[in-house]
């Protein structure tokens, strides 16, 4: 609350290297984002500590040490989806693992996710999305059909909870999930 951002960062820099990405985003970095968000639907209030924390959160994420090589993964947020922490939460986490990705980030529309897809030649696509505005089916029905075929083909977020994506893409619950699909493929 105090928008102190060395002490933000030293807290989220050492709940990722001590316990890792996937246990720090689980214990500390959400729960302070799902409160923080919260108290701003309450009041309309505190954005500034919300942009703050998710701009220190992404730095720290950042830091994680990647994996030489662009990787068979593409991880992307869907149209106009603005959210992409969890991306680079999933983006480090596997990064931990020695596991390399394309992070193409927030807002990717359909036109870029196909030449993405067609450029990359991915084995496996994961489309975040956190509201259901932008949890459109027609984004997964168009990485299916987009050649090279991806393997794996994943609607991460809860934007997707009643979406009722395709029959095939897998719908992880957690980063925790997320990731242990992905080292399973």
């Amino acid at each position: 609350m105090r928008l102190d951002s060395a002490e933000c960062r030293r807290l989220i820099v050492d709940g990722i290297s001590t316990d890792g990405v996937v246990p720090a985003w689980t214990t500390l970095l959400a729960p302070a984002l799902i409160h923080i968000g919260a108290k701003h639907a309450a009041t309309q209030a505190i954005i500034e500590v919300e942009h703050l924390l998710s701009t220190e959160i992404s730095f720290a994420l950042a830091g994680v040490p990647r994996p030489v090589g662009s990787g068979r993964i593409l991880l992307a947020c869907a149209d106009e989806e603005q959210h992409s922490l969890a991306l680079e939460a999933l983006s480090a986490a596997l990064a931990e693992q020695h596991i390399a990705a394309r992070l193409l980030g927030a807002r990717v529309p359909p036109t870029a996710l196909r030449e993405a897809i067609r450029r990359a030649g991915p084995n496996i696509v994961v489309v975040w999305a956190q509201t259901a505005d932008t949890a459109d089916p027609r984004q997964l029905t168009e990485v299916f059909m987009t050649r090279p075929t991806a393997k794996l083909v994943m609607a991460a977020g809860p934007g997707w909870d009643d979406a009722h994506p395709l029959d095939g893409v897998r719908r992880p619950e957690s980063l925790a999930e997320a990731v242990s699909i992905i080292t399973g493929a």
